[in-house]
């Protein structure tokens, strides 16, 4: 196990914390922001030097990242199933899954969203760049 599948993991959870205020169907206009897990040793994903991540800290990071998910209240059902899938799959370093799964929750997040069509289209394209 490496770093990357740890961060990848976390990433899917911070992903996940963000859809969870998708959707709102409140008319009101509200802003909020966000930030992504950094890896612990501060370098970037993909470039760390730390040691290999243990089978441990892969079942711990796994097991965060599907509380996160469950404790989502405004992810649908199936949303839920599938970014728990994706822990796991990150788990295992499919990253394709990954990045599959991702694409796939927002695109559903959005087409469920109350956004107004522009915004719509733009966050579409953001899920496609994911």
């Amino acid at each position: 196990m490496n770093p990357r599948r740890l961060f990848t993991i976390l990433l899917i959870s911070s992903f996940a914390a963000l859809l969870a205020g998708c959707g709102s169907s409140s008319k009101g206009s509200s802003s909020s922001s966000s930030t992504a897990a950094a890896p612990a040793n501060g370098s970037k994903a993909g470039t760390s030097s730390k040691a290999p991540a243990s089978p441990a800290e892969v079942k711990a990071a796994t097991a965060e990242c599907k509380r996160i998910i469950a404790s989502a209240s405004k992810l649908t059902a199936n949303a839920k199933t599938k970014l728990e899938g994706a822990c796991s799959a990150a788990a295992k370093g499919d990253l394709t899954t990954v990045k599959k799964v991702a694409k796939e929750v927002c695109e559903e997040a959005i087409s469920t969203s109350s956004l107004p069509p522009a915004s719509k289209e733009k966050a579409a394209a953001a899920c496609s760049k994911a």
